[in-house]
């Protein structure tokens, strides 16, 4: 497991957005399950983020192939050099003439969903994925082979932006804001206290086997309750700015519920768990984890949106 989160926390580099020209490209429908699954994805995050959503571009989708390939190449052999994981041009030879943007990320991991989820939580990477500009997206991806990959995916997107695409992109409504931020902070095993994040950021830790245990929630108008490892349910606070879970116990929080008091707010939030990644999101008064199975919860987003 050690082995495995090393290696996709190496095998990540910044994507890089640069502008040119403007054209349009074509549309298709993808055939292969896991590129299909990366497409859903990304556009559900970037209707949740306020852009428009991206099509499937089988001409870029060949090029994204082509250089998964390389990079297992690499990793076969042995070869694989972190510092030159994207092309020299990132991606930009492969594309149909004419962008104005354009962006190359690379992931390996195990499933579409950790792919997707890990380049949500780089900011170099949720910036290209949740470009608004961008109109097209290729993918490609091989399933390694190398034992110390444990059977992952090397994953390519080669996103572009065209500006005649964009014309026929739909509009999104943009997504419910938060009347104010809305902060929390995580107490992470053997790191105590992290800082404050605000409105759906990541509190805790991904790919470090590390519990949460406990949760600090900022202001008021809200109940919220963890079940704690040994402890079960623990009860439900309703104090100013308060804190779920424990500290000083070395206890994991398994599951929690945040519930809001303030008319026309509601709460959606998700957990990342051990053994299972990121979990879907749930909505408000629900329970966000597991019971029952001694797994820990290692990090939490959380939004805050106006039900008007």
């Amino acid at each position: 497991m050690h082995k495995t989160i090393s290696l996709l926390s190496a095998a990540i580099l910044a994507a890089t957005l640069l502008i040119v020209g403007s054209s349009s490209s074509t549309a298709a429908t993808p055939k292969d399950p896991f590129v299909a699954k990366v497409m859903e994805i990304t556009n559900a995050y970037r209707a949740e983020n306020g852009a428009p959503p991206v099509v499937f571009n089988e001409a870029i989708s060949l090029g994204s192939q082509a250089w998964a390939k390389e990079i297992n190449n690499r990793i076969n052999a042995g070869t694989l050099n972190m510092t030159t994981i994207h092309r020299s041009d990132s991606g930009l030879s492969i594309l149909p003439k004419g962008p104005d943007m354009y962006s190359e990320i690379i992931g390996i991991n195990n499933n579409a969903q950790q792919i997707v989820d890990w380049w949500m939580a780089s900011p170099a990477h949720r910036a290209a994925l949740l470009n608004p500009r961008a109109t097209d997206m290729g993918v490609g991806q091989v399933k390694t082979t190398k034992y110390e990959y444990g059977s992952m995916t090397v994953v390519v997107a080669n996103i572009a932006g065209y500006a005649t695409s964009r014309l026929l992109q739909p509009t999104v409504p943009e997504w419910p804001k938060p009347p104010v931020d809305y902060a929390y902070a995580g107490h992470v095993q053997n790191e105590g206290w992290q800082s404050m994040v605000a409105n759906g950021l990541v509190a805790g830790t991904v790919g470090r086997s590390m519990r949460l245990e406990a949760l600090n929630l900022s202001g008021s108008g809200q109940l919220a309750r963890a079940h704690v490892q040994d402890e079960g349910w623990m009860p439900w606070q309703n104090t100013e700015s308060p804190t779920i879970g424990t500290v000083g116990k070395s206890k994991r929080m398994e599951a929690i519920q945040l519930k809001s008091t303030m008319p026309n707010i509601k709460f959606r939030y998700r957990v990342h768990v051990q053994n299972i990644g990121w979990m879907p999101w749930v909505n408000d008064g629900e329970v966000a984890g597991t019971v029952g199975q001694s797994l820990r919860i290692e990090a939490v987003e959380i939004r805050v949106v106006n039900t008007y």
